[in-house]
């Protein structure tokens, strides 16, 4: 192949989403992620960046902490875990070109403020994926002697998403309805603050949701995740980490058979509620 020029970090990501949401790369694309791999993209300039291999040891170090942390194998992680020259280039050609992990239609840049009202003067490149290769999980968990291996095929993933007063969990195309709120209310307005970062996973701590208007009533997580139609099996799917003064919110997950069976009983029970 011949050397070709790397192109711009925008145009790369713009390919990158349309490839997740038509569920098919171009050519085009294809063609340059390939030549990534086998180093042959170039700067044009006195400068050189480091080879695939290289970053890809990289992003497999911020796959191991973030494994360590408890994320298992869907994680989501941003240029600065990495640390990378060419983010995109690497996730993207892990998906499409060596099928190591499934990237999520969840790619862009994180524009959330890093404290009230300051917002980074810089692009911030975030990816969401599942790792799927056998060789790299042992790779991420070394010492993991037995770990349930995602399906290379297909990856359904629920994901939690508000319409209107109703909140949803989809999965594999069908919506399952957890709990009506009040519009306006303190558990409506909670579950818009929740879903504003555009599905992110985020932590928060309850001095962030008291800091906002009409959620100062707020003391705790318990019983206002309850009211939003997240029961403690719900809870343990879609909040991993809850403590009584923080949470970690993860709207989109792989479920487990049982986990599904808990969001279907979940449905069932708010519609049976929602006939009397």
């Amino acid at each position: 192949m011949e050397m070709e020029p790397y192109q711009l970090e925008d145009e790369v990501l713009q390919a990158g989403q349309e490839a997740l949401t038509t569920g098919k790369p171009t050519e085009v694309l294809m063609t340059y992620l390939e030549k990534y791999q086998q180093n042959l993209l170039v700067t044009g300039t006195a400068e050189a960046f480091p080879s695939f291999q290289a970053q890809r040891g990289l992003l497999i170090n911020a796959m191991r902490k973030k494994y360590a942390d408890g994320y298992g194998f869907h994680q989501t992680l941003n240029k600065a875990e990495v640390n990378v020259a060419k983010f995109w280039e690497l996730l993207l050609s892990l998906d499409f070109v060596s099928n190591e992990i499934k990237l999520v239609n969840n790619i862009g840049y994180d524009d959330r403020p890093i404290a009230a009202g300051i917002y980074r003067a810089y692009k911030l490149p975030y990816a969401e994926f599942v790792v799927m290769s056998g060789e790299l999980q042992k790779l991420i968990a070394p010492t993991e002697k037995s770990h349930p291996q995602p399906d290379a095929v297909s990856v359904s993933l629920a994901e939690v998403f508000l319409r209107g007063n109703t909140v949803y969990a989809r999965y594999e195309n069908k919506q399952y309805a957890i709990q009506n709120l009040r519009e306006g209310g303190t558990y409506h307005k909670l579950m818009e603050f929740l879903l504003a970062p555009t599905n992110l996973d985020i932590d928060i701590t309850i001095d962030e949701v008291q800091a906002i208007e009409g959620l100062a009533s707020i003391k705790s997580f318990s019983e206002p995740l309850r009211h939003c139609g997240f029961n403690e099996a719900l809870k343990k799917v879609f909040f991993p980490t809850r403590k009584k003064d923080r949470i970690r919110f993860s709207p989109n997950v792989i479920l487990t058979p049982e986990q599904l069976d808990a969001l279907k009983r979940q449905s069932e029970k708010f519609a049976s509620r929602s006939r009397v």
